[in-house]
Formats: C-alpha cells, structure tokens, sequence
C-alpha cells in the first residue's frame, strides 16, 4: 500500500517519527538505527512497512529498503509481532541479525528486550533456510563508496568475513598506513586487514 514517504521530519519522539507530506503528518514507528538518522526540520524519506494489529494500523520507517525487508520477514515469523521486530532491529543492524541467525546464537537474541528462549530458537529455526538462500546485506547502490577501501571491503566480504567486521578490519588497515604513502591497492589492504 505504501511504499516510503518523502517529505520534512517534524517531529521525533522516541521510536515515533511524524514527517510532513505535502500537509498531511505522517506517524512512523522506526528502530534506533534509522532515529539516529533523522534530525528534525530536515527532508526525510523512509522506506515503509504497514501492519494491522489489534484492528490497528501501525506504518512503520526504515532509513533503507533492506531494513524494512528484514523486518517484513521477522514479522512473518510465528508468534512474532512487530514490536519485537522493531526491537531486533534497534539492537542488532541487518549484518549482525543475519550473522547471529545464520550461526544459531539465540542467546544473543535472548538479550533483546522481548525476546525469550523460545522466541529466539523459533527466530533462527524459521529465518536461516531463508537468510542462507538470500544475502539480505545491502545492495550495492550508486551512492555506494567506490575504490580501494570499498573493493577490499567487498572481498573480505567474500572471504567469509561479516560485512560489518571487513567494514572495521579496512577502517584499522587504513589508519595504520603513514600518512605520505598515498592510496592503498586493494591487495595491500586485504593483506593488513585479514591480519586484524
């Protein structure tokens, strides 16, 4: 029905984001990630998901289309709502939910606000078939960073490395290299960053 809203953010409240279109006050809910994001009196768009609950309808705002796909799928899980889903998604960003469920850790969903023993097991038992078949990290897009850090990223990214952690392992890469030495190959930063 929707599928994002464009317009001025003009009120943020907690998980409560209200952002003005065109006239019309628009209340999304959305996870710490994406409130981290906003600021107030500035232009918004966030990628939208609606759901009906207790006859009520609730439209939810994520700062990417990816995180609103995640969330769509953990809504889909049995006995799972969308409150719990929007706390998995404030503690954990995407690449850490899809790492935690793909190695069955369901301890560290246990510490989500919500999330019990049974809740967490039922989590990986019916998303890791799907998270296996489908690499819900972000899409490259045309905004994406390009180069060097980016390319390394990317294929410590395909060495098995969680995209968050290559992401960090380049950052360190880059920090250690001297000043005058000028742009790192990225075969130079694999090297360095698969050190740690």
């Amino acid at each position: 029905m929707f599928e994002h809203f464009s317009g001025t953010l003009e009120r943020l409240a907690g998980e409560l984001a209200v952002v003005d279109v065109g006239g019309v006050g628009y209340g999304l809910r959305v996870p710490a990630s994406t409130a981290k994001a906003l600021r107030v009196g500035q232009p918004v768009r966030l990628h939208a998901s609606h759901r009906f609950q207790n006859d009520v309808f609730q439209l939810f705002g994520f700062a990417s289309r990816e995180e609103r796909e995640v969330f769509d799928r953990i809504c889909n899980v049995t006995g799972v709502g969308p409150s719990i889903a929007l706390s998995i998604l404030s503690a954990l960003p995407i690449d850490a939910f899809r790492d935690v469920v793909l190695r069955g850790e369901s301890k560290a969903l246990e510490k989500v606000k919500g999330v019990g023993k049974k809740t967490a097991q039922r989590l990986i038992l019916e998303l890791r078939g799907a998270l296996e078949e489908e690499d819900l990290r972000p899409a490259p897009t045309q905004e994406e960073p390009s180069g060097p850090p980016a390319d390394a990223v990317k294929a410590l990214v395909a060495l098995g490395f969680p995209a968050s952690e290559a992401r960090s392992r380049v950052d360190r890469a880059l920090g250690s290299l001297a000043p005058a030495a000028g742009e790192p190959t990225v075969a130079e930063l694999v090297r360095l960053a698969s050190r740690g």
